[in-house]
């Protein structure tokens, strides 16, 4: 659990800094709304099953907007970030979102094989006991 804190916040960190994500909040407090918000969908599998979409995709989907909503930089605030005067302080990184993304991805698959590797160890010592 505290190896999928600590990859979820770097997680996080690593997406502010390709200006992927907001970053007028504080990343704790997106990695806690991240954290509730999907385990408020997780519980309301069980708690609101009569109220729920049948479609499992059509939940996963409302999922993903609701995270993208509260987490992610628009298109058009990536390119106003780019020209605020605040760019001559932090040098601009990227041209484009896909290249932020592109960017971004190495550091963020090592992370999640990094905890992939945990999940399996952990796993493995389980099935042994």
């Amino acid at each position: 659990m505290a190896l999928n804190d600590q990859v979820l916040l770097r997680y996080l960190e690593v997406l502010r800094y390709h200006g992927l994500i907001r970053s007028d909040l504080d990343v704790q407090h997106q990695q806690y709304a991240l954290l509730s918000t999907a385990t408020g969908f997780f519980m309301a599998e069980a708690m609101l099953y009569d109220r729920a979409p049948e479609n499992p995709e059509v939940r996963g989907d409302l999922l993903a907007e609701t995270l993208r909503r509260m987490l992610e930089t628009s298109a058009e605030e990536f390119r106003a970030a780019r020209t605020e005067s605040n760019a001559l302080v932090q040098p601009l990184r990227h041209s484009s979102m896909q290249e932020a993304a592109a960017a971004a991805a190495p550091e963020v698959i090592a992370l999640y094989e990094q905890l992939e590797e945990c999940s399996a160890r952990e796993m493995r010592r389980q099935l042994r006991e």
